[in-house]
Formats: C-alpha cells, sequence, structure tokens
C-alpha cells in the first residue's frame, strides 16, 4: 500500500479541525454554529479534537479519496489515516504552543 492515500486523508481531516475553530472560514459561514447544536458528547468526534475526530472523518474522507482515484484498498487506508491522525495530531501538539 501507498502511504499517500493515506497522508491525504490525514491532511482532509487536518484541514477540516482548523477550518472548524473559531475565527475560520467554517465559523464565518456558520457550520461550527450547526456542529454546536449536536449534543455535547458529539463536539469531540464532529470538529473539537482531531484525535477524536479521526476514526469518524476517516470514513468518508478515505471514501472519498479512494473514489477520486488514490490508490489502495479501503481498510488498510482508512486504519493507516486514522493512525497517522493520531501520531500527526500528537506531534502537532508537541510543536504548537
Amino acid at each position: 500500500m501507498d502511504l499517500t492515500t493515506p497522508f491525504v486523508a490525514f491532511g482532509l481531516i487536518l484541514l477540516a479541525h482548523v477550518a472548524l475553530m473559531p475565527g475560520m472560514v467554517g465559523d464565518t459561514i456558520g457550520l461550527r454554529k450547526l456542529f454546536m447544536m449536536a449534543p455535547n458528547g458529539l463536539h469531540k468526534p464532529l470538529f473539537d479534537c482531531l484525535t477524536c475526530m479521526a476514526p469518524w472523518w476517516s470514513l468518508p474522507v478515505t471514501a472519498l479519496v479512494l473514489l477520486a482515484g488514490l490508490d489502495g484498498q479501503f481498510w488498510p487506508v482508512y486504519l493507516a489515516s486514522v493512525a497517522i491522525t493520531v501520531v500527526g495530531d500528537a506531534i502537532l501538539q508537541r510543536i504548537t504552543p
């Protein structure tokens, strides 16, 4: 399996996470407000925690990435994208203030 596909999925999940932060485009157009209407237990997996978002957002993102024509089988790419997202979040938390 080529690691390009899981890294593309990680990039898209990171993009969704950043876009839904306060003051960003997702907040400006009202997506954050829409997600805030979800029950409190769903805030983290929807938009608030990159590690918590990984298993949920990786499903549709992996499907879209594979449908777009990148190489790979669904489950190995899904598991790799979840792992890369969790490790990427840990790295980002260490290097950002």
